[in-house]
């Protein structure tokens, strides 16, 4: 779609299934996300604006990291559920974010590392699938003050 114009809407999930699917986030520095070969981001906490849902199609994600990124807003895309290498994934500081954790992410078996510290725009109960995450080493809710259970 480069050089297209006028486009408007969101880009249908099915597309960032393939194998060279790349997409552009202004709060990662690299210009361009490919599915197949980005591992880790770091999202900066000077960062702004919802989570995309776009990201779900990064399935070569290991470590996806949202650390005091206090500009986020909206919820934590379902679609986050479908990144089976991530192996970290932390929401810690980011207290824009609101709603309820995705019980996707219980489908996350490889996951060492879950943590919601200090994510105080989040609400609701925990997830019972996070029980299927069953090498995590370390699972943190602490002052996320808006989860239940």
């Amino acid at each position: 779609f480069t050089g297209a114009t006028g486009l408007t809407g969101s880009i249908p999930f099915a597309v960032t299934q393939l194998d060279a699917f790349r997409f552009t986030w202004p709060c990662v520095s690299s210009s361009s996300l490919r599915r197949a070969t980005t591992t880790r981001v770091i999202v900066p906490s000077s960062c702004t604006g919802a989570i995309p849902t776009e990201l779900g199609a990064l399935t070569g994600l290991t470590d996806l990291i949202f650390r005091d990124a206090t500009g986020l807003t909206g919820t934590i895309p379902s679609h986050l559920g479908a990144l089976t290498g991530l192996k970290y994934l932390s929401f810690a500081g980011a207290t824009g974010v609101t709603g309820a954790v995705p019980s996707q992410l219980g489908a996350l078996t490889g996951l060492t590392w879950l943590d919601f510290t200090g994510a105080t725009g989040l609400t609701g109960a925990i997830p019972s699938q996070l029980g299927a995450l069953t090498v995590l080493k370390r699972l943190e809710f602490t002052g996320a003050t808006g989860l239940t259970g």
